[in-house]
């Protein structure tokens, strides 16, 4: 037992020392991109909205409104839109022209497959963010120790971009992938560009425009990426993301996370439990069986009555036993067996309440003493009755039917006092 609990003592040490171990232990960081105001990791954007919070002079916030919730307010805001893969509506198209209409900007930053290019962006403004950002630390590490010069791009501001005179930064390859595409330069101001040696052509290497609507403008920017923590924290980038969020500075910036849309969420709405939920004929079915498998469950559970048996107690039999033993040697007329085996069982009575004996004729007189001293009765008349009946237990003598009676009532007689 000592052991046992000397060993189960070591195993809780050992687990306690383990869990403090994995809490010391450095976090190994996520670059999944979730653009997050929560997320701490390198893609998420908790310091990147704590960054701007704390620049942009007329505010800044962070907010799961949708663009239709924010045109519709009273007070013009300006709009930062964040995410990897943008998916506008028609309803938002209408709500981006509201915004402009009062003088608002929008800002959409965002990458998006080159198939599938957004119509919606290109009928209404005359551009739309193509390609997709893929980031692979493990790759990204591989290059800078192989290829260190190929692993990194440069994005040039242009001198017509505004007040902000021509410059060069140098990003990560990798996170630069998307462009602005089907721009026609007359109506759009191009703010940003990528050197590149995969590209040549300038149509494939705009990074950042802006678009003049109505009393407002609208901004398209193909580097989520580095609208993140990471962009916030790299020296090389900082200024590029100040530069472009100087444009809409002038008003309160709110960000909207209401179009963030991560590969996660993506599995999680194509899940089967997702669209049984969508369609409401499925989703009462659903409901419909899993309530019936719970009434299932209860009715099964319940304690079921049974019939509990009457059953009769055991008769006792042990007065019959004793009935037709007593018949049995009374037929037989052996009178001095039925005396010995009352004898055998006297002996035993003697033994286990006295003490004694009375098999052992050389203690006679000890133990006919000790016999009349429980019982009162005289020692003479004791070793007369015990002497009797030792006659015929060693077969000197016959007992009568008569004489049977008597020495077995004898020996009743003394065990009964002794008791």
């Amino acid at each position: 037992m000592k052991m046992n609990k000397f060993f189960l003592a070591g195993i809780a040490a050992l687990f306690i020392v383990m869990i403090v171990v994995n809490f010391r232990m450095p976090k190994r960081y996520s670059w999944q991109p979730t653009f997050s105001p929560t997320d701490k990791n390198p893609f998420g954007c908790m310091v990147f909205d704590s960054v701007m919070g704390a620049s942009l002079p007329n505010g800044y916030a962070v907010m799961p409104r949708t663009l239709r919730q924010i045109s519709l307010g009273k007070k013009p805001h300006n709009v930062l839109l964040i995410t990897d893969r943008l998916s506008l509506t028609g309803t938002d198209i209408a709500a981006i022209r509201r915004i402009t209409s009062r003088g608002g900007k929008v800002m959409i930053v965002a990458s998006r497959d080159s198939y599938t290019p957004d119509s919606v962006l290109m009928e209404n403004f005359g551009a739309s963010p193509v390609g997709e950002d893929y980031f692979n630390i493990a790759v990204l590490k591989k290059k800078l120790k192989d290829d260190i010069a190929g692993a990194y791009d440069t994005i040039c501001w242009e001198a017509g971009g505004g007040v902000y005179g021509e410059r060069i930064y140098s990003v990560c390859e990798m996170m630069v992938q998307s462009y602005i595409g089907h721009i026609a330069d007359s109506s759009h101001d191009v703010l940003a560009t990528k050197l590149s040696a995969k590209r040549d052509s300038r149509a494939s290497s705009v990074m950042a425009v802006r678009c003049r609507k109505n009393k407002g403008e609208v901004y398209f920017v193909s580097t989520p990426l580095l609208f993140t923590n990471y962009g916030a924290l790299d020296s090389n980038t900082t200024e590029f993301l100040m530069r472009l969020m100087s444009h809409i500075a002038d008003a309160p910036v709110i960000r909207t996370t209401a179009y963030m849309k991560s590969p996660e969420a993506d599995m999680r709405s194509a899940s089967p439990l997702r669209y049984f939920l969508s369609q409401p004929p499925l989703r009462t079915a659903l409901y419909l069986a899993l309530g019936l498998i719970l009434l299932l469950m209860l009715s099964e559970a319940r304690r079921r009555q049974r019939v509990i048996p009457v059953i009769a107690p055991p008769v006792n039999r042990s007065l019959e036993f004793i009935k037709t033993i007593g018949t049995l040697y009374f037929n037989r007329k052996d009178h001095s067996d039925l005396v010995r085996k009352r004898y055998s069982l006297f002996t035993e009575e003697l033994r286990r309440l006295l003490m004694v004996d009375i098999t052992d004729v050389r203690e006679d007189s000890r133990n006919f003493g000790e016999i009349a001293r429980q019982t009162g009765i005289p020692h003479e008349d004791i070793a007369r009755m015990i002497g009797d009946i030792r006659l015929v237990v060693d077969g000197e003598m016959i007992a009568t039917a008569a004489g049977m009676q008597l020495y077995v009532d004898n020996m009743n007689m003394i065990t009964d006092k002794i008791t």
